[in-house]
């Protein structure tokens, strides 16, 4: 089985987090920026480490009316290298559904308006992280 790398940030609420994720991964559009970064020695430049950050925000980013499998199914073909081959990617979405704790719903469709089958709001919220996993972040 494919194996995910997890790393969670926590915090008290107005800790921060947000904020430095925002910068690590050139979000932030806001504030002045003074002083620099470096990343071991290097100067550090977010613009060139953003397609190796996964970032979930607090906003579902989830289509409403695909599956759970399908919206990770969807970004895994979206953002994955092109050379990785259809039975990694699958092996990917598989690994991501079960560390989520999401196979007895991957058949679910994410919008709680379709269908007869519902997702609870921290199976909506599991989708969301799942979408950034099956893409492999290194960060």
């Amino acid at each position: 089985m494919e194996r995910l790398p997890v790393v969670v940030l926590s915090g008290f609420l107005g800790s921060g987090k947000t904020t430095l994720l925002n910068v690590l991964g050139a979000r932030a559009g806001y504030g002045e920026v003074s002083g620099g970064l470096s990343l071991n020695g290097a100067p550090y430049v977010p613009q060139a480490l953003m397609p190796h950050i996964g970032f979930v925000p607090q906003a579902y980013l989830i289509h409403g009316a695909l599956t759970v499998h399908e919206n990770l199914e969807y970004a895994a073909r979206l953002r994955l290298e092109k050379t990785v081959s259809a039975e990694r990617r699958t092996a990917i979405v598989e690994a991501a559904l079960t560390l989520l704790g999401l196979q007895q719903c991957r058949d679910f469709v994410c919008d709680h308006k379709i269908g007869t089958k519902r997702l609870s709001g921290g199976q909506v919220r599991r989708v969301g992280i799942g979408v950034e996993l099956v893409t492999l972040p290194t960060v």
